[in-house]
């Protein structure tokens, strides 16, 4: 389900369950969220990951109206609020798969192209997609040899310096580039990627959310179509991305507590899945090893 459709759909139960479109912020509390939950579990019958998925949508607004309005965080009722998922598989892309992208032939007229490069973008800082979108260049250090994008996580609210490999530096020049600006050229206030427009700033909250979820939507279309383009088996999406940084890190070695801190999760169970992830791809390299040679034997 595309991320509008999600939202509306997660706007819709909430509407139905307190019988009006409007919900002043104070009766959101912590007992309100747990009787919800158990009325999209129990009456709606909706599974506990569509449950999680409606509760996140509504956790982001409540946190979008704390900061805006500068509300006590202390009240925040999903402070004492857990929202509880079944563990999926979690699609990701091999070293190969990203290569297969990387060298792929297109021309820099074709929207692909920038798809792509979000999407490398993506694989390779960690960031979620719509705090790329929102990057500016004024987000973009250097300190001697090392770069890094020191941003605050929209979801979170958490500062966070990302530091940048070769391959998310050269996508960041390819597009100072392509307005025609060297690096130390461009405008700190303007943003790295453009899918979000010139206007954005002048937008209210809302719309802004509604313009990100919009490009999101937008992007996962085109990278379904980046992907059958390169022939890839796996359908490929922002959230592929995302996946594909924590098992390459966790492949690389890096310790999990980097890892969570880099993805900006709030709960380091959530960074295990992808030591779990690379502990069946190891058990599944060892099965293949072991077919091999029982091969070689049953030839001999």
């Amino acid at each position: 389900m595309g991320t509008a459709k999600r939202d509306k759909s997660a706007f819709t139960k909430l509407s139905k369950y307190v019988g009006s479109s409007l919900l002043p912020i104070g009766r959101v509390t912590t007992t309100f969220l747990e009787d919800y939950r158990d009325y999209l579990l129990y009456e709606l019958g909706n599974s506990i990951n569509t449950v999680a998925t409606n509760l996140k949508v509504i956790r982001s607004v409540v946190n979008r109206l704390y900061r805006e309005y500068n509300l006590d965080w202390v009240n925040n009722p999903f402070n004492n609020f857990s929202i509880k998922v079944e563990v999926t598989e979690r699609i990701f892309l091999t070293e190969k798969e990203i290569a297969t992208i990387k060298s792929a032939e297109i021309s820099q007229q074709n929207i692909l192209d920038r798809v792509r490069d979000i999407f490398l973008f993506e694989c390779f800082t960690g960031l979620r997609i719509s705090d790329i979108l929102t990057l500016k260049w004024s987000t973009y250090t250097r300190n001697g040899q090392k770069r890094f994008i020191n941003t605050t996580m929209r979801k979170t609210g958490r500062k966070i310096a990302i530091p940048l490999n070769h391959i998310a530096f050269m996508i960041m020049r390819k597009q100072a580039h392509e307005r025609n600006k060297r690096l130390p050229e461009v405008n700190p206030q303007t943003r790295i990627f453009t899918w979000l427009g010139d206007q954005f700033d002048q937008l209210s909250e809302i719309q802004q959310y509604n313009k990100i979820n919009s490009e999101i939507t937008r992007i996962n279309k085109y990278l379904k179509e980046l992907g059958r383009s390169v022939g890839l088996q796996k359908t490929l999406s922002t959230h592929v991305a995302r996946h594909t940084f924590g098992t390459l890190a966790v492949t690389a070695g890096v310790d999990l507590y980097v890892i969570s801190a880099l993805m900006g999760h709030t709960n380091i169970k959530t960074t295990q899945i992808y030591a779990k992830i690379v502990d069946d791809k190891k058990i599944s390299a060892l099965d293949s090893i072991e077919e091999l040679v029982w091969d070689l034997l049953e030839k001999k």
